[in-house]
């Protein structure tokens, strides 16, 4: 048995094949289509519609409805008052929107991007990701956001921010779990990344940018998870060069609206100034601010390029600073590569452990061992039998398989295990 060393210093024991699973082959790509996700993501703005509704019968009544006549009209004194009005829809920015749209194989009706919009290998993409997240939004989306309300994991009121760590660009499942959350703080190795200038691209240039959007979401597509070995490769393209390109992608499938994009850098006491991205002696971060289309409540993604190990962690306090100036109360862990089962992450366990009031996981994140049950409830969901071959013994938790054996069944699959036709969630809710 191999010991793996992660970038950030920290052991796991393993095989001595690649640190994550590896694509199988032969799998068929996946060919039909499903607009329900689309339909679901419309009731964040039905409440208003029905309150506005409700007080235009009531005030603008004549008073011979199916009630008592005049009894039931509004007094004189209160028939001039005005109506609440509802909110007016956050400002967007179109170009950021039709950028993000155009990565995701959308249609757009803006005459800077219609040379490319008119390419054959545009179209191929087009048809690839329509095909694609289709089945994206058949196995995971949809049952994720049946499942989500149905077990209560969260709700419209679940306004508070989620912390993903080793998230790499997953803003999708962070969003598809909490979608109410106002903003989600994600870190991870890969880069940042920059806005792709297609003006400046050749054909050639364009067509492998959209070729490795395709290639990047490869895994996702069929279980529902990046590989962090794979990241490594995509995201350091010269043109691919980040995280921001798939974080815009999944914003624009998911029919949010780009409203800025930007790059801050953490001061010592955890608060945030703009920045370029590359003040070598502080932490920074890229920032997304966004909306579902014609909504009223802005959200917002930050990514942190950054090793979350202790003793980095040790030198950088302000990132816990940041955490608490955000008040941090929901976690989600997936696909994360056991990492804090290594005891050279103790801190970032134990901060989340502490701080958050709902913890959504797989396998890989805290070790259920480490979970106080008199501070938590815990419910468990879906099979597990082992850890795959890729990951040594040490990964594996007994405990875990014995209690998953009277567990609820999960209506979808997730993380490694989707592999071997299994997959787990750990739902933790602080008492």
């Amino acid at each position: 048995m191999a010991s793996t060393t992660t970038a950030t210093g920290a052991t796991c024991p393993t095989s001595t094949r690649s640190s994550e699973p590896s694509a199988r082959s032969g799998a068929a790509p996946p060919t039909f289509a499903n607009n329900n996700y689309h339909l679901l993501t419309m009731r964040k703005h039905l409440h208003w519609a029905l309150a506005l509704a409700l007080l235009w019968g009531y005030s603008c009544g004549d008073g011979q409805g199916a009630g008592n006549g005049a009894a039931d009209s509004l007094p004189d004194s209160t028939a001039s008052a005005e109506l609440p009005k509802a909110p007016e829809p956050l400002a967007i920015s179109a170009e950021l929107t039709n950028l993000a749209k155009v990565i995701a194989g959308m249609p757009v009706e803006e005459p800077v991007f219609d040379s490319i919009q008119h390419k054959d290998f545009y179209k191929r993409h087009q048809s690839f990701v329509d095909t694609t997240w289709a089945s994206i939004e058949r196995k995971h989306l949809v049952p994720v956001e049946k499942w989500r309300v149905e077990e209560g994991i969260s709700t419209e009121a679940d306004t508070a921010t989620l912390f993903y760590p080793f998230s790499g660009p997953d803003i999708l499942y962070a969003n598809a779990f909490f979608p109410s959350s106002r903003t989600y703080i994600m870190a991870g190795l890969e880069l940042m990344g920059t806005l792709p200038k297609f003006a400046d691209m050749s054909a050639a240039n364009q067509d492998n940018y959209f070729r490795s959007i395709q290639k990047s979401l490869e895994y996702l597509n069929n279980v529902g998870y990046f590989v962090t070995q794979h990241m490594g490769r995509d995201f350091t393209r010269e043109h691919l060069n980040g995280t921001l390109h798939m974080i815009l992608y999944f914003l624009a499938r998911t029919h949010h609206d780009i409203i800025d994009v930007s790059y801050v850098a953490l001061a010592p006491d955890g608060s945030e100034a703009a920045s370029d991205g590359r003040a070598a002696d502080k932490i920074n971060a890229l920032k997304v601010d966004f909306v579902d289309h014609g909504g009223f409540e802005k959200q917002t993604v930050y990514y942190f390029k950054l090793d979350i190990s202790d003793g980095n962690l040790q030198q950088h306090p302000e990132f816990f600073s940041f955490l608490d100036r955000h008040q941090c109360r929901y976690a989600y862990m997936k696909s994360a590569s056991y990492i804090l089962f290594n005891p050279t992450f103790v801190k970032l366990r134990d901060k989340i452990l502490a701080q958050s009031t709902k913890i959504l996981q797989d396998d890989t994140g805290i070790p259920l061992r480490d979970f106080d049950r008199a501070a938590f409830d815990l419910r468990l969901y879906g099979t597990y039998t082992g850890v795959v071959r890729d990951f040594g013994s040490y990964c594996f938790q007994p405990d875990l398989r014995d209690s998953l054996k009277t567990s609820q069944p999960l209506p979808f699959q997730i993380s490694y295990n989707a592999w071997k036709n299994e997959g787990m969630l750990l739902f933790a809710q602080k008492r």
